[in-house]
């Protein structure tokens, strides 16, 4: 799974930005331009549903939260399906997620929980 980005939007952000919740507000604008590059590395594991749930699209921004200096908390939801004919299930749905993540001068890097 990727974890760092760097996009040109990223550099000098922090100098640009006058508060916290404007540059929570200008990340959020950054991440929903480059949703398709983030998704892959946001789509969490879907088996807690079934082992044969997948992605559907549908992936969503909902918010960028400041949380410290350089630590921001990112909201989204996507879709998901389950078509297992054989067995006679199906079923879909929505996921709401959270990822914590890191801005650094031109980059911002993904801190996804591990769990061992």
């Amino acid at each position: 799974m990727q974890t760092r980005f760097q996009w040109p939007e990223l550099s000098g952000l922090i100098q640009k930005s006058d508060s916290e919740a404007s540059l929570a507000q200008a990340l959020l604008s950054v991440m929903q331009t480059h949703l398709d590059e983030l998704t892959p590395s946001l789509i969490q594991d879907l088996s807690h549903i079934s082992h044969f749930a997948q992605f559907d699209g549908g992936m969503t921004v909902l918010s960028v939260e400041a949380l410290a200096k350089d630590r921001f908390k990112l909201r989204y939801q996507y879709e998901w399906a389950l078509n297992w004919n054989c067995a006679g299930e199906t079923g879909s749905g929505t996921v709401t997620e959270s990822m914590r993540f890191r801005l650094d001068r031109d980059h911002l890097e993904l801190l996804p929980l591990k769990l061992d």
